[in-house]
C-alpha cells in the first residue's frame, strides 16, 4: 500500500495526547453535517478544550473542524480526523449499507471523508466495508433519486481508488446499469493493470499452484486424480467464489508475494512469501497457452482411446471393458479442465503468467498479469 499524505496525517494525529477529545469534537461535527445535508457549513466552533495542542505538521486539527480545511494538507487532516473518529467503532459486520450511506454522504457533501482510509483503519476488515458500499451502490442504481445518484458515483470513485476495494469495483461492473456508474467502475481494471500501486516493480494477479511437470501430469491423468482435483478447483471456483488475489513486488533484497485466500467474496487469511535474490533460480513470463501442444496431444490421445475402445465394446461386450472406458473418459475430463485451469485462464487476452523458481521451496505462480506489467516487472529482476 502505498504511502499517502492522508496517511501521514493520520500518523500525525495518532501521536497528540488529546487524540481521544478529537475523535470525539470529529463525531460531534460529523453528525451535525449528516444532519445539514448538501448544505453543510462549518460552525467556526469547536469543542475541543485545548487548541494549541492539536497542532499537527498538516495543520491545526481543532481549526480544522471548527473552520473547514483551507489547503491540500488542511483537506489530508480532515480526512484522517473523520477516518480515525468514524471508522474505528464500525469494524467488520458493523459496517453495513445503511452505515455506508452515511460515509458517503460525508464524503460528497463535506471534506471530512473516511474513505479514502478505510484500507488503513480497518485492515482485514475492510473487506466488509468495501462490501457494504458496494450493496449500497446496486440499490442507489435501481433509484431515480439524483442525490443517491450521485452519491453512488462517489461511492464508485472511492472503489477504484482503494486497494481493497478496486477487486469489489471489478464484480460490481457487471452488476449496475447506469452507463455512467459503468464507465466508471470499468477503470478499476485498467488503474490496477497499468499502475499497480503506482511502482513498476509491482504486479496484481492471483497465486495459483506451479505447473506441473510432464511425467507428473501424464501419470495424474492416467490415475484419475487429475479429474478430481481439477473439478474441486473448478467447484471452488464456481460455486464457493475462491479467488487467491496477489501481488509480487521486486525489491532489492529478491522477490515478494503477498496473497490472500478469499471464500464467498470474503477475506479468510494473508500468506506472504519471500524469495531472496540469491535463492532465486528461474523468474519466467509464460507466453499464452504456456504446454498447449502437450495437452493438446494427451487430450488427443485420451479421445482417441476412448473412441476407439467404444467401438470395440461394440463388438466384445464386457464389463472389464466399460470400466476401462469410463477411466478413459474421466482422463479427458481431467486433462481438459487441466488444460482450461492451467494454460487457457491464464493467458487471457492481454495478460500472461509469471512462474518464480527458487533453490529451496516450492515454486511459486501467478496468473492474470497485465502483460506490459509483466515486462516491467522482469526488467527488474533481469536489469539492462
Amino acid at each position: 500500500m502505498i504511502d499517502t499524505t492522508e496517511k501521514r496525517a493520520l500518523a500525525a494525529l495518532e501521536q497528540l495526547p488529546l487524540r481521544a477529545e478529537l475523535q470525539e469534537a470529529t463525531r460531534h461535527v460529523m453528525h451535525a453535517a449528516l444532519a445539514q445535508g448538501p448544505r453543510w457549513q462549518p460552525t467556526g466552533e469547536t469543542k475541543v478544550l485545548d487548541v494549541a495542542q492539536c497542532q499537527t505538521p498538516f495543520g491545526n486539527a481543532a481549526d480544522v473542524l471548527a473552520q473547514g480545511p483551507r489547503d491540500d494538507a488542511e483537506r489530508a487532516l480532515a480526512t484522517a480526523l473523520a477516518a480515525d473518529a468514524w471508522l474505528g467503532p464500525h469494524v467488520g459486520a458493523t459496517f453495513d449499507a445503511t452505515f455506508a450511506a452515511k460515509c458517503l454522504r460525508l464524503a460528497t457533501f463535506t471534506p471530512f471523508d473516511p474513505l479514502p482510509l478505510i484500507d488503513v483503519v480497518l485492515g482485514k476488515s475492510a473487506s466488509f466495508a468495501w462490501g457494504a458500499i458496494a450493496l449500497w451502490i446496486e440499490r442507489a442504481d435501481a433509484s431515480n433519486e439524483t442525490e443517491e445518484r450521485l452519491l453512488a458515483l462517489v461511492g464508485a470513485a472511492s472503489l477504484i481508488e482503494s486497494e481493497g476495494g478496486r477487486a469489489v469495483a471489478e464484480s460490481l461492473v457487471t452488476k449496475v446499469h447506469d452507463p455512467k456508474l459503468r464507465r466508471v467502475l470499468g477503470t478499476a481494471s485498467q488503474s490496477t493493470a497499468v499502475h499497480p500501486d503506482t511502482d513498476p516493480r509491482s504486479v496484481r494477479g492471483e497465486l495459483i499452484p506451479a505447473p506441473r511437470g510432464v511425467l507428473a501430469t501424464t501419470f495424474l491423468a492416467l490415475t484419475g486424480l487429475l479429474a478430481i482435483t481439477r473439478g474441486m478447483r473448478a467447484f471452488a471456483r464456481v460455486a464457493l467464489a475462491y479467488r487467491c488475489p496477489a501481488e509480487v513486488t521486486v525489491t532489492a533484497e529478491g522477490v515478494r508475494i503477498r496473497a490472500s485466500v478469499e471464500l464467498l467474496g470474503r477475506r479468510m487469511r494473508d500468506r506472504e512469501y519471500r524469495v531472496p535474490a540469491a535463492g532465486l533460480v528461474q523468474a519466467v513470463r509464460e507466453v499464452r497457452y504456456p504446454r498447449l501442444a502437450f495437452y493438446a496431444g494427451l487430450l488427443a490421445l485420451a479421445l482417441g482411446s476412448y473412441v476407439g475402445v467404444n467401438l470395440f465394446v461394440d463388438g466384445v461386450r464386457s464389463a472389464s471393458i466399460q470400466l476401462l472406458v469410463a477411466g478413459l473418459l474421466a482422463i479427458s475430463i481431467g486433462v481438459g479442465l487441466d488444460l482450461l485451469l492451467s494454460s487457457i485462464l491464464p493467458s487471457q487476452k492481454g495478460r500472461c503468467r509469471l512462474l518464480f523458481v527458487p533453490k529451496t521451496g516450492k515454486a511459486l505462480c501467478v496468473m492474470g498479469v497485465h502483460a506490459q506489467d509483466a515486462e516491467r516487472l522482469m526488467a527488474a529482476i533481469r536489469p539492462s
